[in-house]
């Protein structure tokens, strides 16, 4: 018994030491699906056609990695970052819900796009592009757009000309199922697709419904838990 609550004890203790170290921000979107799904594979055990939502909780550390630029015909910047995470993916269905694989290798991008130069007939745009994929999972893509003249263009990503592009300090813009997404975005859509490799095959489209942070323990809460624990262990060894 006192070896097990040594055991838990020391748990304690490691939480609250590693929370002083880490800081990330966890997000959970709400979707509703669009459309009609397309199911190509009646046989392989999942029905796109039943899919009525979906919800997905994403990790962004607060420092992401940058990884690559492009710049198309000086018309466009996108820079590019990873170590975002894909912590859930939970696909609501007429039948139930179910939670969809995160395999074995999975890859969450992050692409922040500025078309200040666009082709004729179309408009500057700000784009937040979010793909999470993996060699047995199916992909995820959740797109945000604020065209130029839009109330909250400008927020959504950190933007300059020729400047690249980077994230703000909060990376999604959090609101309820109450507020019309319209409000935040000129257009923002999901994707879930794949094929029987990977997964199941089939796609389904999506219309985001709401945004909001989760709640994580603040670090000096966890290193008071540390601490408590940390005279714990030296009460239990008196």
């Amino acid at each position: 018994m006192k070896a097990f609550k040594n055991i838990l004890v020391f748990g304690v203790v490691m939480m609250g030491m590693g929370g002083l170290s880490h800081a990330a921000t966890q997000y959970q979107a709400e979707f509703v699906v669009s459309g009609t799904p397309e199911d190509y594979d009646s046989n392989d055990g999942f029905d796109y056609t039943a899919i009525t939502g979906i919800t997905a909780v994403f990790t962004v550390p607060d420092t992401l990695t940058h990884t690559d630029d492009d710049d198309y015909g000086e018309a466009t910047v996108t820079r590019y970052y990873d170590s975002l995470s894909l912590d859930s993916l939970v696909a609501h269905t007429s039948t139930g819900d179910i939670v969809l694989p995160k395999g074995s290798d999975p890859l969450t991008d992050l692409a922040l796009a500025n078309v200040y130069d666009p082709a004729p007939g179309t408009t500057k745009k700000h784009v937040l592009y979010i793909d999470s994929y993996g060699i047995d999972v199916p992909t995820f893509q959740v797109e945000l757009i604020t065209d130029e003249g839009h109330a909250n263009h400008g927020n959504l990503i950190k933007a300059g000309t020729p400047n690249l592009n980077l994230p703000n300090d909060q990376l999604l813009p959090t609101f309820t199922s109450a507020i019309d997404p319209s409000q935040l975005f000129s257009s923002s859509s999901a994707k879930l697709v794949s094929d029987s490799f990977r997964f199941a095959d089939g796609v389904a489209y999506f219309d985001i419904a709401s945004v909001q942070i989760l709640p994580v323990p603040e670090p000096a809460s966890l290193g008071l838990m540390g601490l408590g624990g940390l005279v714990m262990l030296r009460r239990n060894r008196a």
